[in-house]
């Protein structure tokens, strides 16, 4: 039996139960809250234009939505076939088409909008593919944010001479913007010194008003041995105080110009200071995370790899809170809280949020073994490691033999609520309705949110389409990258595929934006009462991330005042 969603048309919000085909629902607070943003095909705000595809899609702690589209229409061209559009309290309306100008760059053309980032202020940030349209030709790529008097120009390829460098930028990557509306990004810069191939990398960021360098090829890697150089740098992470932490490969090209190692070094505002790195004797860092974390308090995390250590024991997430401090979280070998087992392997891509909570998919070992249980989703909160979901558990609302068959990358959003995409086995399931994403409400309970295969009417008057697959990445809401909010919306890219009255296949797709649970039902009852208060007052004495509900980085009144009107805002 599939389960039915009942969706009104775009831009109205259904609230649909999901309930199994028997026994009981996986919870009584089941209810998932659907809003169809937008359906290929249909009209844009831009005018004589329809939607043909959806890309990016992202959603701020405010609840304020953005993706980007291409268009077809009968005056739609190559130059202007693409937009960046936002929707506030329900209203969709472009932010920035191709073949518009900008007023910072003459006479270039925007000709693609991607990879936007979206702050919780409500700000952009982006990469703009420009166009000479008098030499009808591209000319590179411009980073731009957003500020109150518009779009403005923080660098641009081929043009701009950065801090430190004496010829221009060569390539720009996806822009990270923060809370601040700072931007924190790495480049490719031309460097003739440096051959057979002349370009190197850096960091910079605007954090004070204009343009700084962070780090940048060339310079004397800090805190390791006398001669070493930074030689390479990855795209960096901040935090809402524009705190910087970057992956840096360093060597000595002196000695051992072949002998790359992996470094982290952290800017406090102050200046770098060495995280870890792989020394050439002792503990050997193989490798570590492309993406090293930075949480509100300056702490670092990341994963790694100790080529020194026994196999069994060489990965784990671990902790840096200052020089010469560093603890794991998590280490093969551990025991695995909520099994019988030990760590045997920690998956790099783990998720984190500002408040410093990690989620991470591990696999472990029992004796007996039992492989299908041997995967699950660990969070670490406040000190604590506790297991939230396995393989093998159960799913009662998609069905009384529905299990966990396999688990993907899971995000944890502001409020330490975590959303996974995962395979499902037992009755009634096939490779077309396989695959769901499930999501926890305010009380830590999984929902199923959507599942492959089932129905959804589009238009609430019998338009069913059926879901082939969906688009939910793993990226840190920390970066403006993010799909799932602070108080548990998920945006995130349907696909469908139906058959229609002449047994033809059709495809569409849906940009949609979810709610899973009530987001004043601290206790998960689904009622709202004095119980209620009493849970987000727990919380908020613990000074568990789920009681800022303002999403400030801060427990203060302000946080009461929130649940106060969301507790008079009602659920669906």
């Amino acid at each position: 039996m599939k389960t039915h969603y009942a969706l009104h048309c775009r831009r109205r919000l259904a609230s649909i139960a999901v309930f199994c085909c028997a026994g009981t629902p996986w919870s009584v607070s089941a209810q998932v809250s659907i809003n169809v943003i937008a359906l290929t095909g249909e009209s844009t705000p831009i005018t004589d234009t329809t939607y043909e595809v959806f890309d990016f899609p992202r959603i701020n702690d405010a609840g304020k939505i953005s993706f980007t589209a291409l268009l077809t229409g009968p005056s739609v061209t190559e130059v202007n076939d693409h937009a960046l559009f936002e929707v506030s309290n329900a209203a969709i309306s472009p932010f920035q088409q191709t073949g518009s100008t900008l007023p910072t760059i003459t006479p270039a053309l925007v000709d693609s909008v991607g990879f936007p980032s979206l702050t919780n202020a409500g700000r952009f940030a982006l990469l703009a593919g420009l166009y000479d349209d008098t030499a009808g030709e591209r000319i590179g790529q411009a980073l731009l944010s957003e500020t109150p008097s518009g779009l403005s120009l923080i660098a641009r390829e081929d043009t701009t001479i950065l801090p430190g460098y004496a010829e221009p930028i060569l390539a720009l990557p996806v822009p990270n913007m923060n809370r601040a509306g700072h931007i924190a990004f790495r480049a490719s810069v031309e460097d003739p010194a440096i051959q057979p191939v002349p370009s190197g990398s850096g960091i910079w960021t605007n954090r004070t008003g204009s343009l700084q360098l962070i780090a940048k090829h060339g310079d004397v890697a800090l805190g390791v041995p006398a001669g070493y150089v930074i030689d390479h740098v990855d795209i960096p992470a901040q935090n809402h105080l524009s705190q910087i932490v970057f992956r840096a490969s360093v060597n000595d090209p002196n000695t051992a110009p072949d002998d790359y190692r992996h470094a982290i070094y952290r800017d406090m505002g102050s200046g770098l200071e060495l995280v870890t790195w792989a020394a050439p004797s002792g503990p050997n860092i193989d490798r570590v995370s492309t993406e090293p974390q930075i949480d509100r308090n300056g702490n670092v995390l990341f994963w790694h790899h100790d080529r020194a250590a026994d196999p069994m024991t060489d990965t784990a997430i671990r902790k840096f809170t200052g020089p010469g401090n560093i603890t794991d979280i998590v280490r093969e070998g551990d025991p695995a809280p909520g099994t019988s087992g030990v760590f045997a392997d920690i998956r790099p891509a783990f998720s984190m949020n500002n408040f410093g909570d990690v989620v991470f998919v591990g696999n472990i070992v029992e004796t007996p073994a039992h492989p299908e249980t041997d995967s699950g989703v660990w969070k670490y909160s406040n000190g604590a490691l506790e297991l939230i979901l396995r393989e093998n558990d159960p799913v009662p609302a998609l069905g009384p033999d529905v299990f966990i068959n396999s688990i993907g990358n899971a995000v944890v959003n502001h409020t330490g609520r975590v959303a996974v995409v995962t395979t499902l086995r037992g009755a009634g399931v096939e490779r077309a309705n396989a695959t769901a994403l499930l999501a926890q409400d305010v009380a830590g309970t999984f929902h199923p949110v959507v599942r492959t295969g089932d129905s959804i009417d589009v238009s609430g008057s019998g338009d069913l389409r059926t879901v082939r697959s969906f688009e939910f990445d793993h990226l840190s809401t920390t970066t403006g990258h993010g799909q799932f909010s602070a108080l548990g919306s998920i945006a995130m890219i349907l696909h469908f595929e139906t058959l229609n009255a002449q047994q033809e296949l059709e495809y569409a797709d849906a940009m949609i934006v979810t709610d899973v649970g009530c987001p004043a039902d601290f206790t998960g009852d689904g009622l709202l009462n004095i119980f209620d208060y009493i849970a987000f007052g727990n919380a908020y004495a613990a000074g568990s991330p789920s009681a800022d509900l303002t999403a400030d980085n801060t427990l203060n009144i302000f946080d009461y005042i929130a649940f106060g009107t969301l507790f008079a805002q009602g659920c669906p």
